[in-house]
């Protein structure tokens, strides 16, 4: 799943996690399992907070800075 499905097109500052993510109907049916919905909640709340501290919006956040903190966190890419 790449994070640019957590963010809406034409919203700003809003991301989504769970089951409401951008995907096909092709692969709805493998990230609406429990496991990725709590992997993308994760995702966004990270994004969330990166954003924050680095002063910028979820679409414009460095997502190799999101890669390397999710990995510290020992959350599986």
């Amino acid at each position: 799943m790449t994070y640019r499905c957590l963010l809406p097109l034409k919203i700003d500052n809003l991301l989504a996690a769970g089951r409401i993510v951008s995907a096909t109907h092709v692969s709805s049916g493998s990230v609406r399992v429990m496991a990725q919905c709590m992997a993308n909640g994760h995702a966004a709340g990270v994004a969330a907070a990166l954003s924050i501290a680095n002063d910028s919006t979820p679409r414009n956040l460095n997502v190799n800075l999101l890669q390397e903190t999710l990995r510290s966190q020992a959350e599986i890419l």
